[in-house]
């Protein structure tokens, strides 16, 4: 991936400046998001990706710098010994000078860290101030001088707002031999040396600087953010759909378990109804009872006291009407109790089926979140496959571009071979008109001629032998001149398996009147010129000369046209000799 680097306010790169190097577009706030946590100014954090490597050459030392993701902290550079711990931090300085301040680091020791102290200096319009600046720097790959002096870090001057990683390299790689600590002297005598070698390492940096084309890679970097994050909204949007369809589902099922705690609740009201109706019945079966003893004393009585029999008579008739009607109260209260009892089965089937469906509807919540799972897995897959079908369209266009070039000029070569092909048909076929007669097999057609013979025949039989080759004449005179009439196209456009082709009328009013008159040897002759001049010059409808077997029947073939060509040669030959 391309760096993201903010430019200089002088504008060399061609881009706006931007802010401790931060990209404001979708690229630099991906950064930002990411990288901003780990410095403690504001979260401005500059970062840099690349997959990009540059050496360096001055002075007799390699430096390898590979520009890689990383974190630049605006904070005191720490140096590391040779046992890999860190020392006092060196201090950021500001100057009023007009010259840069630089800072010397320790001597890289055999850890696994190998870092190099950039230092950059920012110049205000005056020129009357100058901050010294000391982002991590990247991994480099010293060697050591051949003068036997111990390796020293090279300090590099890099732009303005320029931000470069620290990478880890390792002792065996670096090929540092072990270092013993230095004095004061040792490291004063190494500040003046490097010091020397500043301005140019800064030339060559400004000059390889310009050559990596940042800025152009932080567009591409920005354009490919933005898809990115165009993707990342879609796949929210998918997300936050399926969660507004698992909560709709939640409310459902709400809603069928309050259904179902209400038809509970009427199940049981209906129950404590049924069992008062029953009390009911129980009582009145009771005093049911209690009248039938009651009778069958004052039937017994009846034997004893025969004048009160009349009274008793009409008592009881009383007493048995008031039991008919208690007893057809009694069968309308067991036919309410039955309706009742008919009513609470179906009730409960009802019930039954709510929570059946409401198992159903929490299996299939169940499985909604299982596939909600398996669609967010999915959508991963998905963006890595979309990350992978991104770089092969990409090639697939580079590779479309050069075929669409390779077809243009394919093309246009077709064309010009056929237009040479068609010229030199023309100028063999005026050579050979004269040359060839009707008496070879391979000869010159004109198509869209009218044969003369049909025409001879039909009026030979039409009025006799007197005069019918002059009518014969005339009549393919006419009709000659009528197929170079542009108005008159007795064709019609049917399909035929799909596609679409041009086909005789044979319900034309003029060829059913010539084949009426003349027969159906002469309309034939006239629908063949017709499809002729379809053919080889619809748009003019004038005679075009072509090569023709008129022992086949058919256009001749090339190779056919190259073996006359050479026999004519060959009988040319032996006459001369």
């Amino acid at each position: 991936m391309p760096p993201a680097v903010g430019c200089d306010e002088t504008g060399k790169s061609g881009t706006a400046p931007m802010r401790h190097g931060i990209d404001q577009s979708a690229g630099g706030a991906a950064a930002d998001q990411n990288l901003g946590t780990e410095s403690g100014i504001e979260k401005m954090t500059p970062a840099v990706t690349s997959n990009d490597s540059r050496n360096l050459d001055g002075n007799g030392e390699h430096v390898a710098i590979s520009l890689e993701e990383s974190v630049v902290e605006e904070e005191d550079p720490i140096s590391l010994d040779s046992d890999g711990d860190n020392h006092a931090p060196l201090r950021q300085q500001t100057s009023t000078q007009p010259a840069a301040e630089e800072r010397v680091p320790s001597v890289p020791s055999t850890s696994n860290l190998a870092e190099e102290t950039l230092t950059g200096t920012s110049r205000g319009a005056e020129g009357s101030a100058s901050t010294t600046i000391a982002p991590a720097a990247p991994a480099a790959s010293l060697a050591t001088p051949s003068t036997g002096t111990p390796p020293v870090c090279r300090v590099l001057q890099v732009p303005k707002r320029l931000v470069v990683k620290r990478s880890k390299i390792s002792a065996a790689e670096l090929n540092l031999p072990p270092l013993e600590p230095t004095s004061s002297k040792v490291a004063c005598d190494d500040y003046q040396r490097i010091s020397k070698e500043i301005e140019d390492l800064r030339a060559e940096l400004d000059e390889d600087v310009k050559q990596l084309g940042y800025c152009e890679a932080n567009e591409k970097l920005r354009a490919e953010l933005a898809l990115k994050a165009k993707d990342m909204q879609c796949l929210r949007k998918q997300s936050e759909e399926m969660q507004l369809n698992n909560d709709g589902m939640r409310k459902q099922n709400d809603l069928l378990q309050a259904n179902s705690d209400g038809m509970t609740k009427q199940n049981k009201e209906l129950q404590d109804k049924n069992d008062d109706l029953v009390k009911e019945n129980e009582e009145l079966r009771t005093n049911i009872d209690k009248m039938g003893k009651r009778n069958s004393e004052l039937q017994a009585k009846n034997g004893s006291l025969t004048k009160w029999n009349q009274e008793l008579q009409a008592k009881n008739d009383g007493l048995k009407k008031q039991t008919e009607e208690l007893q057809a109260k009694n069968d309308g209260l067991t036919k309410k109790i039955e309706e009742l009892q008919a009513k609470n089965v179906s009730l409960v089937k009802q019930n039954e089926d709510l929570h059946a469906n409401n198992d159903s509807m929490c299996k299939r919540n169940g499985e909604l979140q299982t596939e909600n799972g398996a669609l967010i897995m999915r959508n991963e897959d998905l963006q890595v496959k979309n990350d992978n079908l991104t770089k092969l369209i990409e090639e697939l266009e580079d590779r479309n571009d050069a075929l669409e070039d390779l077809s243009g000029s394919l093309v246009r070569k077709g064309r010009q071979s056929d237009d040479e092909l068609q010229q030199a048909q023309q100028e063999l076929t005026t050579g050979l008109e004269d040359k060839l007669n009707g008496q070879t097999a391979i000869g010159i057609k004109r198509m869209g001629e009218l044969d003369e013979k049909p025409f001879q025949n039909a009026c030979k039989r039409k009025y006799g032998n007197i005069d019918y080759q002059t009518k014969a004449a005339e009549l393919v005179s006419s009709w000659q001149d009528e197929l170079k009439n542009p108005s008159w196209h007795p064709f019609l456009v049917v399909q035929v398996n799909g596609e679409h082709k041009e086909v005789l009328d044979d319900d034309d009013a003029k060829l059913k009147l010539l084949r009426f008159e003349y027969g159906d040897d002469v309309c034939n002759t006239v629908k063949t010129a017709l499809m002729e001049i379809n053919m080889y010059n619809p748009s003019e409808r004038d005679l075009v000369p072509e090569f023709w077997n008129f022992r086949k029947g058919r256009k001749a073939t090339i190779k056919e046209v190259l073996y006359l060509l050479g026999h004519m040669e060959m009988t040319t030959k032996r006459r001369r000799g």
